[in-house]
């Protein structure tokens, strides 16, 4: 394989590298919800689109505006979900909220977790596939894998197979002028004129 080609590959294998960090990395921020938290912002994957939800002030928030927050089912489990903003008013330095969704529901501001500010439907068709579990194996490991099989070959049978040492019987001497012999020269590839 020539140079260029192999520095192809240490460049596919490199960035296969990087993008299995950046899922690893992505799996281990999701919280027990589901969603991405990093910093004030979360991330969400909702119908394989990457969502931005931004925490802001609560007085930054605004009467149609689609705002996530914590809920409960119908079990009384704790859930993330989305609705309209439909009422906004402040109680005591607090503000409370009401949503479309459930109109008779009051929702404190320390449940919010934020507004949409950005989506992306590509990043979120690419983080979908990476963080399944086929998609993980069929996209990230086993390339990775492959590579490495390749890599070692490389460094293992190639260097033995063309670097073998040449023994003396295979030199033919003709006064100033040592000449290969013809089985040895056609195994390495030499052309004489």
């Amino acid at each position: 394989m020539s140079k260029l080609a192999n520095r192809l590959l240490d460049i596919v294998a490199l960035s296969f590298i990087f993008l299995t960090l950046i899922t690893t990395y992505i799996l281990f921020k999701e919280n027990a919800y589901g969603y991405i938290v990093s910093g004030k912002n979360t991330y969400a994957l909702v119908n394989h689109n990457l969502l931005k939800i931004k925490n802001i002030a609560s007085n930054g928030y605004n009467i149609g505006d689609t705002i996530y927050y914590y809920d409960t089912n119908d079990s009384g489990e704790y859930i993330i979900t989305h609705s309209t903003l439909s009422f906004k008013s402040q109680v005591g330095g607090e503000y409370i909220y009401i949503f479309d969704s459930n109109p008779g529901e009051v929702i404190k501001s320390e449940r919010i977790v934020g507004k949409i500010t950005n989506q992306s439907v590509i990043l979120g068709y690419i983080i979908s596939v990476l963080t399944s579990k086929v998609g993980f194996m069929v996209c990230l490991i086993l390339p990775l894998f492959l590579i490495t099989i390749y890599k070692i070959y490389n460094m293992i049978i190639i260097p033995k197979r063309y670097k073998a040492p040449l023994k003396l019987n295979n030199l033919s001497v003709n006064g100033d002028n040592i000449r290969l012999k013809a089985p040895v020269r056609e195994r390495l590839n030499i052309r004489t004129n």
